[in-house]
């Protein structure tokens, strides 16, 4: 029931699911590349025109949205991945964030001071 409805109200009645939203780093200020996988769920399809940004920067554009959708993200810092609609509406929003494996400080070998 979902094809007669204009798609802001469509795409509420819609269940997105975005993955992963962390990504592993080898240590904390090295470059993160993940592959995103966006999925939504309706029965029928949605005809959604809709956009990707990630951290505010247009990636894909589609006049209606694959009900799967694949990106390759690399990530300096943890950033915000958005799915709108051409005309700013925003669908779905997302945190992405940025873990490492190692930190690139060393831990203190010893302790500052000693009693005696």
């Amino acid at each position: 029931m979902l094809g007669w409805l204009p798609y802001t109200s469509a795409a509420a009645a819609l269940h997105w699911s975005v993955a992963p939203q962390i990504c592993v780093a080898d240590t904390t200020h090295s470059t993160c590349n993940m592959t995103i996988t966006i999925e939504y769920h309706s029965n029928p399809p949605a005809a959604i025109p809709a956009c990707v940004l990630i951290n505010g920067k247009q990636r894909q554009c589609w006049a209606r949205l694959p009900a799967r959708v694949t990106l390759d993200v690399a990530l300096e810092a943890a950033g915000r991945l958005t799915v709108s609609t051409p005309d700013g509406r925003e669908l779905i929003r997302k945190v992405l964030q940025i873990k490492a494996r190692r930190d690139t400080h060393r831990p203190r070998v010893r302790s500052p001071w000693r009693l005696f």
